[in-house]
């Protein structure tokens, strides 16, 4: 689970990142195309200009998918750039692959309103074509946020000419900036916190044995990402267990508060937060989320509630949530999703050390390993075991044969054959770790072990 919520926000980092609705919608705030009709005789003024910019800035706020995209040149590239994270790569966009985004995104917006600052103009001699700089600031509030509106800067040259006698937009730069508020954020870079289970139930139905021991489980990766962001964490296997769902917000605060006057904590801050789903078409979704933030005298620091989501925001979502508001509130870093060592901090250390899983510089001498490997495929050989199916007896002998071919016809391997015996493993899953990066370490060591009871007659095993 840690990993997957790890690859799905380094995934969003080097794709997304703070581009995510941010960065997307900034990219459409200034695209500076005339939507007058007309001969080649039209030329860009700067009134024409002012007017569309004007007009782009409603359709944006109105969320007006097709109003925006009308302004581009079928040729156009959206660059963005975020100036606050200078190890995620700019991204570019084709008009195509930008409409796709813009549908994704926009429906995630509940509410944002810009503010044009300053506007220059650049017209070329003959009026077809121009390059207009604009500096706005934007606020804006996304669905499933917890902590509120977010204010950015945003820098962004419009390059557009004539098409055919209209104006089109044929290349956007942006460069995107969080602009944090003014006021004091909380000290939370490496302070201490102590995290309690992260409940997540059915609305209406009563907290039970699984799901406290699943909230430990949640609780133990939100403390090993937070980790990464510079808190020392620790965690709790005993919550309040007198929160209900039915309680408000408030209420949660104060039982909480009470729970902590009753133990013995010793750090900066305590943590609590609690998780409601129900079934949609895509999936569990996330119906409600609250989440308290204690300080050492045993007062809120902070809390959050949201009750309105996407449809498609998910726990998975729900628990990137806390992590981005407790950041956002606070004087964390964001750390560099590229560079980073991944489970590197003590506390993820001592858990992976606990669940039996490989370290971080297992998992590095691994991927040394297999680089180092890889130059020698062509000359070696490979044997390819029949496929183990979820919960199916007999293995997937077809599917190994597909691959074998494959492998052989492609080159990558000098021979690649098909094993005539199935290993017979069935993946494990351990009810105090269910996630897949525990169900793969214990499954590779369960192959090691089948090979050297039956080694094979080839360089390689798969």
């Amino acid at each position: 689970f840690a990993r997957e919520i790890n690859e799905a926000k380094q995934h969003r980092g080097k794709t997304m990142k703070k581009f995510g609705t941010t960065l997307m919608i900034a990219s459409i705030l200034a695209i500076g195309c005339i939507s007058a009709h007309g001969e080649t005789s039209v030329r860009l003024t700067e009134t024409l200009l002012e007017q569309t910019l004007t007009e782009v800035d409603k359709a944006v706020s109105d969320l007006d998918i097709a109003a925006i995209l009308e302004h581009f040149a079928d040729e156009a590239v959206i660059s963005t750039t975020d100036a606050g994270r200078p190890y995620v790569p700019t991204r570019s966009d084709s008009k195509e692959e930008y409409a796709a985004v813009l549908e994704r995104y926009l429906p995630m917006l509940e509410s944002m309103t810009l503010q044009r600052l300053s506007t220059d103009y650049d017209i070329s001699p003959d009026g077809q074509s121009a390059t207009v700089t604009a500096q706005y600031e934007n606020t804006e509030r996304l669905k499933g946020s917890l902590h509120g509106d977010e204010k950015n800067s945003i820098s962004q040259i419009s390059v557009f000419r004539l098409v055919e006698g209209r104006p089109r937009i044929t290349k956007l730069d942006i460069t995107v900036s969080l602009k944090r508020d003014a006021g004091p954020q909380l000290p939370l870079y490496g302070k201490t916190l102590m995290v309690y289970p992260v409940l997540m139930g059915k609305e209406g139905s009563p907290d039970d044995d699984g799901t406290r021991k699943f909230g430990v489980l949640i609780g133990k990766n939100l403390a090993m990402l937070i980790e990464e962001y510079g808190m020392q964490p620790d965690l709790s296997t005993e919550g309040p267990g007198t929160i209900t769902s039915e309680d408000s917000l408030a209420v949660m605060e104060e039982k909480f508060l009470t729970f902590l006057d009753g133990e013995k904590v010793e750090s900066d801050y305590s943590l609590f937060a609690r998780f409601h789903a129900g079934p949609s078409k895509h999936g569990p979704t996330t119906k409600r989320i609250c989440v308290i933030l204690a300080d050492a005298d045993r007062k809120v620091a902070w809390s959050g509630e949201q009750t309105e989501f996407p449809e498609e925001f998910g726990p998975m979502h729900a628990f990137m949530s806390v992590i981005g508001s407790v950041h956002f509130i606070s004087d964390l870093k964001e750390p560099d999703w590229e560079n980073r060592k991944e489970c590197a901090g003590p506390f993820a250390k001592r858990m992976l050390k606990q669940l039996g899983m490989p370290s971080a510089e297992e998992y590095e001498a691994m991927e040394k390993r297999f680089e180092a490997a890889r130059g020698s495929f062509k000359e070696a050989s490979l044997t390819i075991y029949p496929f183990r199916i979820w919960k199916q007896e007999e293995g997937s002998t077809e599917g190994a044969e597909a691959l074998a071919k494959k492998l052989n016809e492609a080159g990558i391997f000098k021979s690649a054959i098909v094993a005539e015996a199935d290993t017979r493993l069935v993946a494990r899953r351990d009810p105090d770790s269910p996630g897949q990066p525990r169900i793969i370490a214990d499954s590779a060591r369960d192959f090691r072990k089948y090979l050297k009871e039956h080694p094979p007659a080839t360089d390689y095993a798969l």
